[in-house]
């Protein structure tokens, strides 16, 4: 219910703000909105848009739609366009615009009328219905052609400013179409097919500042047709067929400063066409038929900053006085004329003190005078490109020392003298293409230190002339100066080098090398070529052959800090269109093209898309990086004669190739290369091994292939081959021998022995005729059991024709198989009886050690070296128990562990009932017994915790355990558990961190054995303990009784105080020994020692 509940009230907010939005819709605009919110029209679809009233209108018209939309501003300046679709063929209907005429569009700034066709009415009368007299701009542009307009079509629109009549196809207008249009200062007319421009249509738009007339078929203007447009700034008449200019028509304009009279007829202009312009600053005349400008024409035009004489291809002479009063001209285009070297004299620019552009491009001149240039001292860009210069003097250029761009191409220089850029220090640029070039003497550009771009395409030049550096050897370009280059263009030359002052140049970021005589490349000469990383070095259409990336590890190995590379390099070499030689070379190149070479940062970015191989001609028309990498070989340095020998860098192997050389023998000179393998083929020759001396192989270290196919031998050769059976120390690099297509039909055991012991040898053996018996046994179970390791297996044949790898060592030798057959089957089965043994003793490791040294089996195994071999201690065990559990102790304990079985070890037990001496206090007893034994062994259960001395015997063995730090305490759990609550704390805290035996464990005894301490050799049987304590109290009788100084017991680890009748455990002094009889020598007692001095 709840969420019902919040969702109805979500739905009613956002009714409520809908109804509120078109509520303010309707109260600023109540009749658009009650336009789009009813169905008057069913054709036409309204949308209101935003709170300010904007809508969008859209009424079908047959397949396509009318829309209209309605935009008011931030700045109240409202805004309607029409668009209709254009290419319509039906007509719209009446009814379409009838709803328009209704749409409330009151003080509308900007009106748009797109690809409509105009309605039947008028357009005043329909801009009328749309009450348009606020509007200040208009754009009329019809799909289809509309010759004329209404005269009255504008009537009424007196606020309008712009009007744009553009791409209409108007060939007439009205006289009077602009006579409401007082306020009129932009009045767009280009592109349209006007041929006459009447001498009272703009006679009313005093206040136009920008007229477009361009593009039209204008011939001729009737007389007063612009006189009064003084307010005219900007005059675009381009693209028409003027071909006279009367000096009135232009006479009232004193305000213009932009005039566009290009791509006209004229053939001349009056002198006084522009006297009254005096505030002209850009004049465009290109492309005309003029012939000559007269001088003064521009005397009056001393504002005139831009001037373009562009592709006037019949003007070649400039008068004297045509430019002199031009004192602030910018720019000067003359390029395109006939102009040659008489055309011009010393005066010619000597005024343009403020000329900053001179273009003198395509012209005929075929040298320059020294004093043409004299007054150009703000002159920074001179275009002197395809004319027929062949010669420049040294001082041409001295005057311009602000020129930052020279142009000369294209013209028919062939060399470059020392000084001609002497006075010119400034030049950043200098474009040298399409010459004849052949030399740049030295020095030529020495002055030009700021240059940052040359071009020197398409010419002849081969920088022979450069000098050498004795540092490096290598050779420096004549630009060897010029080192804050930034971009060189040295295409479509005879360049064979790579020059060192490249390498000196900090900011180049391209070198052009394509299309010149370069043969080869290698990592090392580029290297060197500029640090920037979005450097492009083009060697494209050169004749590179070789391309050798061999020591890039070298000279672009991994950065320090390998973060600071880009994940994607930015340094280009182009390479496409190069004669390249697919060899051992190009496989570095495609390895550091792939920027897979290990160890190198791969700085450059090789692009080689139409790059692809002409030699060998196996590889012809393949592009290099499709190229399988074993196919790039290249011939070794060293001459193996009859032999040839190859490099294949893919695999880092030599191949050396015999075949077909008639040797007889195999030869003993190898090529070798760190690092690298050996292939030898000496295939079809008539080499007899059986005659070689062993010591001919003492070179074939590195040998990983030997092809000994089609050479005849035989099996009888093998009789006397030492070699063949130490196979692996002849050749320890060996992978693979092919001793195919010979006259084999069998081989020596010792040869396959020695073949079973090298497991990484592959074989080739096929085209042999291979007996298959018995007596070929070795080599069939050869061939059966490592058929992986013959590689052409299917093709092996017996000797009576038949395919080995269909038959078995079964039918070819059952007898000797079966046995070999069981002895396969069981091997695995006792190696895995055996796996299972080892885990059944792992996983039962402490009982199986109990149960062998119970049985007195495998001791060296079960019993480890332990300190009682040498411990002098009496008694093997004390039994501490409560006198409740005698009986367990007597009938079960004590029979086991002091008369065990024949075989088993016999043990020294103390027990308190029979082993104390009478009359002793109770607790010296209990410290004695414990430090008299290798263990203690409390027998555990309910009875034993509600004894006080047994729990002083279990503490007085636990002082003992943490004293010696040995485990000599072995706890027998009798039954249950007994309860934690009563058991003290040392107790709980030992049963929790050690483990105990419990007397219900069938293997209880034999746990109990191995816990105690170890007895290699067991007491011969039928000896009693008693006799052995009496023994040895007689042996130290004996000593006292020689004057010998009685024994001293280890210090007793634990006393009792008896001092205020309290028992609890102190540390006790040292305890003098003396071994005194207590009865007669046939009593079973042991001795004990006295108490304390």
């Amino acid at each position: 219910m709840s969420y019902r509940f919040v969702l109805c009230c979500a739905v009613f907010q956002t009714i409520s703000i809908a109804c509120q939005e078109l509520s303010i819709i309707e109260e600023n605009h109540p009749q658009s909105f009650w336009k789009c919110s009813t169905s008057e029209n069913p054709k036409c679809q309204c949308f209101p848009l935003t709170t300010n009233g904007d809508f969008s209108l859209q009424c079908s018209v047959g397949e396509g739609y009318v829309s209209a939309n309605y935009a008011l501003k931030e700045d109240g300046v409202n805004s309607f366009e029409i668009e209709c679709p254009c290419n319509e063929t039906n007509p719209l209907q009446e009814s379409v615009y009838t709803f328009l005429s209704g749409i409330p569009t009151s003080n509308i700034s900007i009106l748009k009328f797109n690809f409509c066709p105009l309605p039947n009415e008028s357009l005043s009368k329909f801009f009328g219905h749309m009450n348009l007299s606020f509007t200040q701009r208009i754009l009329l542009r019809s799909c289809a052609p509309i010759t004329s307009l209404h005269h009255d079509s504008f009537r009424n629109m007196s606020q309008l400013q712009n009007i744009n009549l553009q791409n209409n196809q108007l060939e007439y207008l009205p006289d009077d179409l602009f006579n409401d249009q007082s306020n009129l200062k932009i009045l767009w007319l280009d592109s349209n097919k006007l041929k006459n421009i009447s001498g009272k249509i703009f006679k009313h738009i005093p206040r136009l500042r920008s007229l477009q007339l361009g593009s039209n078929a204008i011939k001729q203007f009737e007389i007063g047709a612009l006189s009064n447009l003084s307010n005219l700034v900007q005059l675009n008449l381009q693209n028409n067929l003027l071909d006279i200019l009367p000096s009135d028509v232009l006479q009232s304009l004193t305000n213009l400063t932009f005039l566009d009279l290009s791509n006209n007829k004229l053939t001349s202009l009056d002198k006084d066409a522009f006297q009254f312009n005096t505030q002209l600053t850009e004049l465009f005349l290109l492309n005309n038929l003029l012939e000559e400008l007269p001088e003064g024409i521009f005397r009056n035009n001393i504002m005139l900053k831009k001037l373009s004489l562009r592709l006037n291809t019949k003007l070649s002479k400039i008068h004297r006085g045509v430019f002199g009063n031009l004192v602030s001209l910018v720019v000067l285009d003359l390029s395109n004329c006939s102009f040659d070297q008489s055309s011009f004299d010393k005066h010619t620019f000597s005024n343009l003190t403020q000329l900053t552009e001179l273009n003198l491009s395509r012209n005929k001149l075929s040298g320059l005078h020294s004093d043409w240039f004299s007054g150009l001292a703000n002159l920074t860009d001179l275009d002197l490109s395809w004319n027929l210069i062949s010669t420049i003097e040294d001082d041409q250029f001295n005057s311009l020392r602000r020129l930052t761009s020279l142009k000369l191409n294209g013209n028919r220089l062939v060399r470059i003298e020392g000084n001609v850029f002497q006075g010119i220090g400034a030049l950043k640029s200098l474009y040298l293409q399409d010459n004849q070039i052949e030399v740049i003497q030295s020095g030529a550009m020495e002055y030009l230190g700021e240059l940052t771009t040359i071009n020197l395409a398409r010419n002849r030049l081969k920088f022979d002339e450069g000098l050498v550096n004795p540092y490096d050897g290598w050779r420096q370009s004549p630009l060897q100066y010029n080192l804050k280059l930034e971009s060189i263009d040295l295409s479509q030359n005879l360049i064979a080098d790579l020059y060192s002052d490249w390498s000196l140049m900090k900011s180049l970021t391209r070198l052009n090398l394509s299309n010149n005589q370069l043969t080869s490349l290698a990592i090392t000469d580029v290297t060197r070529i500029s640090p920037l990383r979005d450097f492009t070095l083009d060697l494209r259409s050169n004749q590179i052959a070789r391309v050798n990336f061999k020591l890039a590890k070298l000279v672009d190995g991994p950065l320090d800090d390998e973060r600071t590379e880009d994940v994607f390099v930015k340094k280009k070499m182009l390479l496409d269109e190069n004669p390249l030689v697919c060899d051992c070379d190009a496989y570095f190149m495609v390895q550091y093209m792939n920027r897979s070479m290990p160890g190198v940062r791969h700085s450059w970015r090789l692009i080689a898309s139409k790059l692809t191989c002409q030699k060998p001609a196996s590889l012809a028309g393949i592009a290099p990086a499709k190229v399988n990498p074993s196919q790039f070989l290249c011939n070794c340095t060293d001459d193996f004669w009859p032999c040839e020998c190859y490099e294949r860098p893919s695999d880092r192997t030599l191949l050396f190739e015999c075949q077909h050389k008639n040797l007889t023998e195999i030869p003993t000179r190898l090529p070798q290369l760190v690092g690298y393998k050996v292939q030898m083929n000496l295939s079809t020759n008539s080499i007899n091994i059986g005659q070689v001396n062993p010591n001919s192989f003492n070179c074939c270290a590195h040998v990983t292939t030997l092809d000994l196919s089609n050479n005849g031998m035989e099996s009888s050769m093998f009789g006397t081959l030492g070699w063949a059976q130490n196979l692996h120390l002849r050749f320890p690099g060996l992978n693979r021998l092919d001793l195919s297509h010979n006259n084999f039909n069998s081989i020596p055991n010792g040869v396959i022995d020695s073949w079973n012991g090298t497991h990484n040898l592959t074989y080739n053996l096929s085209g042999n005729f291979w007996r298959c018996d018995c007596t070929n046994l070795a080599l069939l179970k050869f061939v059966y059991g490592s058929w992986k390791r013959v590689r052409d297996f299917n093709q092996m044949i017996c000797d009576n024709g038949l395919l080995i790898s269909e038959l078995s060592v079964d039918k070819l030798c059952p007898s000797v198989n079966a046995a070999s057959k069981y002895l396969t089957i069981a091997m695995p089965v006792l190696a895995l009886l055996v796996f299972c043994i080892c885990i059944m003793f792992y996983r039962s490791r402490r009982v199986m050690r109990a149960w062998l040294y119970n049985r007195q089996l495998c001791l060296w195994c079960v019993v480890e070296e332990e300190e009682e071999e040498n411990d002098e201690r009496i008694y093997d065990a004390f039994i501490s128990f409560s006198h409740n559990d005698e009986k367990f102790v007597n009938e079960e304990l004590v029979p086991q562990l002091e008369s065990p079985p024949i075989g088993l070890p016999h043990y020294r037990l103390c027990l308190h009932y029979r082993d104390w001496l009478a009359g002793e206090w109770i607790p010296d007893q209990i410290v004695r017994s414990v430090a008299s034994s290798k263990r203690t062994v409390v027998v555990l259960t309910e009875n034993f915790l509600d004894s006080l001395w047994g729990k002083l015997e279990f503490r007085t063995a636990y002082q003992q355990v943490l004293k010696d730090k040995r485990m000599r305490l072995i706890i027998i759990v009798k039954g249950e558990l007994p309860p934690k609550d009563k058991m003290d704390q040392e107790l709980q805290a030992y049963l929790s961190l050690n483990t105990y035996l419990k007397y219900d464990d069938p293997f209880f005894m034999e746990r109990l054995r191995y816990a105690l301490p170890h007895k290699k050799n067991v007491i011969v049987p039928g000896s009693r303990i008693s006799q052995a304590i009496i023994d040895h109290s007689e042996s130290v009788g004996k000593d006292q009784a020689n004057g010998v100084k009685p024994n001293h017991l280890p210090p007793l680890p634990l006393l009792t105080d008896r001092e205020k009748q309290k028992i609890h455990v102190i540390l006790p002094p040292d305890i003098e020994m003396s071994l005194t009889p207590t009865s007669s020598a046939s009593s079973t007692a042991p001795f004990f020692p006295n108490s304390p001095k």
